[in-house]
């Protein structure tokens, strides 16, 4: 999947149209009602694959090519308000207030290792409802999810295409148009699922 057709996948469920920031993020669905810089979704800037490279040996990562796929299109994202988060590479160590950048993934594969990922395992997002994570192998496309204190698989995707697809339309079910939680007692992260054969 492209950058053009996540944004047109989620753009198609609301009445806003995107908008690029002065970085080239672009934001989608404003929320003035949770601030002036608050939008529900957020697909930054792709990356510059010299900055992925460095992250990559620092982080002693050997990123599957579908991930590498994914940055060269879109730097990670945002989506539902941080429902759900990919991380990204950060160009910038600063995290001033008018520069959006993506959740680290060279710290996220470092000093804020989730303990339970094997040396195999990248940590490459995360939900916000509980902290639990998404990690694709370097071996293999397949997206998987956990707790953040378990082993556990709760979740498989076969790709990012298939990842994205089925969380916006499990997502878009729990916000309304103008992207309130319609029910902020519902957790936003997957209910287990059946694995992938």
């Amino acid at each position: 999947m492209n950058r053009d057709e996540l944004v047109d996948i989620l753009e198609n469920r609301l009445a806003s149209k995107p908008v690029i920031d002065e970085d080239g993020n672009i934001l989608i669905s404003h929320l003035p009602s949770v601030g002036s810089r608050a939008y529900l979704h957020v697909i930054f800037e792709k990356a510059n694959s010299n900055e992925v490279l460095k992250s990559v040996k620092e982080a002693g990562v050997q990123l599957p090519k579908s991930f590498l796929e994914l940055l060269a299109q879109c730097n990670g994202f945002v989506l539902f308000q941080g429902a759900l988060s990919i991380f990204g590479v950060r160009s910038q160590l600063s995290r001033s207030a008018g520069k959006r950048q993506p959740f680290d993934l060279l710290e996220a594969n470092t000093i804020a290792r989730p303990s339970n990922l094997n040396k195999n395992e990248i940590y490459i997002g995360s939900y916000n409802w509980d902290g639990s994570i998404l990690f694709i192998n370097q071996c293999d496309s397949i997206i998987r999810h956990r707790s953040p204190d378990s082993t556990d698989v709760l979740n498989e995707w076969g790709d990012f295409d298939q990842f994205i697809r089925c969380e916006v339309d499990r997502l878009s079910l729990l916000f309304d148009e103008g992207g309130a939680e319609i029910d902020p007692l519902v957790a936003t992260s997957p209910s287990p699922s059946r694995l992938l054969d």
